[in-house]
């Protein structure tokens, strides 16, 4: 979303291309995961994650079945409403958004399904983003790449990326 507010500001700063490494970008489907997490109360760092979701999300936007506008209005992407608004600016941007689905590992550590997970979102925000901006948008999934620097597997992790294709991307004309 800075980057879609600094092209529509005509800020001095324009970004020429925009990546996110398994980002949330639906809060409204975060929160929904979150609900769900702590039903199923499988991991306790899975539960603890949700109830502190919930707790910033709930006293801002409001629960969403009251109001899903205001998630809409803060959230990168509504994937319940195919939601793009917050990146209109951002026609004619590269846009590289990467994601390590590992069902297996979401499963085993969290009892996530792949809906449940940040990749799902990316991959159905991805497709909308293709349909209106075309071929400037790539999403990059990953196997096997995603360590935490004490060399922990999680998927969700920067090495997810690899790093010298990375700044070949972003040092290109």
């Amino acid at each position: 979303m800075l980057s879609d507010y600094l092209i529509a500001s005509e800020s001095d700063v324009q970004p020429e291309g925009v990546f996110i490494v398994d980002s949330p970008v639906a809060l409204l489907g975060l929160y929904e995961n979150s609900l769900r997490n702590i039903e199923r109360n499988f991991s306790t760092v899975s539960v603890q994650e949700s109830e502190m979701i919930i707790g910033l999300l709930e006293p801002e936007f409001g629960k969403p079945e009251n109001s899903i506008k205001k998630y809409e209005e803060h959230s990168v992407y509504t994937a319940k409403t195919n939601n793009i608004d917050n990146l209109s600016h951002l026609q004619n941007i590269e846009i590289r958004l990467y994601t390590e689905p590992d069902i297996a590992w979401w499963k085993e550590n969290r009892q996530n399904d792949y809906e449940d997970m940040n990749a799902y979102f990316i991959e159905k925000m991805a497709d909308d983003l293709a349909k209106v901006f075309g071929d400037d948008v790539e999403f990059i999934t990953t196997e096997s790449r995603g360590y935490r620097a004490n060399g922990n597997r999680h998927p969700h992790s920067w090495s997810i990326v690899d790093i010298g294709d990375l700044i070949q991307w972003m040092t290109q004309d």
